[in-house]
């Protein structure tokens, strides 16, 4: 996964709430495939949210880009295409942002030896502060992964918060070893 873009409704399902996940792939090139997801409710009367991901295939042992194999792709009828729509990139973090330090952990670490890509949300988000995410809702979605990181590594987590009336808009980036990791952008409403 390289990155995702997505928008949520303020109406979203309670606890025992059923709802349906749906997902498809959109269109796909030798190295990526971007795929879609959608949340709603069983009547399909409600829409929760809706991403796009891009994907691409990674050599374990070389940790580089590879081609993705055609028997990985066939089955989902995707299109082929050279240039894959582009998700939207984030906003550049400006100048006055706040820090926080976080280190990895052996559970952050999922079976491809790398950080779970949930992990970086957490990063992202618990700068913002439990009063901010109690009193806000996310409304859209905007993430890229640059580089990976390491086991072991210790990670900075940097923040922008810029408020215009009810709605917020926060641009995010994780640091490690002097090495740009992850960067993203948030629409976020008020409750």
């Amino acid at each position: 996964m390289i990155g995702y873009e997505g928008e949520f409704s303020p109406e979203q399902p309670s606890v025992g709430d059923e709802v349906i996940l749906g997902t498809r792939a959109i269109e796909y090139n030798s190295f990526f495939a971007l795929r879609e997801f959608w949340l709603t409710d069983l009547d399909h009367k409600h829409e929760y949210a809706r991403i796009k991901a891009m994907f691409v295939m990674m050599n374990l042992e070389k940790r580089r880009l590879m081609r993705i194999p055609n028997e990985l792709i066939t089955p989902y009828k995707s299109t082929l295409n050279k240039r894959l729509a582009q998700l939207k990139a984030p906003s550049k973090l400006p100048d006055d942002f706040q820090e926080k330090e976080y280190q990895v952990r052996y559970f952050d670490i999922d079976l491809n030896h790398h950080v779970n890509n949930a992990r970086y949300f957490d990063w992202m988000l618990d700068p913002l502060g439990a009063e901010f995410l109690r009193t806000h809702y996310p409304a859209y979605l905007t993430i890229k992964y640059e580089n990976e990181v390491k086991e072991e590594s210790t990670v900075q987590s940097r923040v922008h918060i810029d408020r215009d009336g009810d709605q917020v808009k926060t641009i995010h980036e994780i640091w490690s070893h002097g090495e740009l990791c992850t960067m993203a952008e948030m629409t976020w409403n008020h409750i």
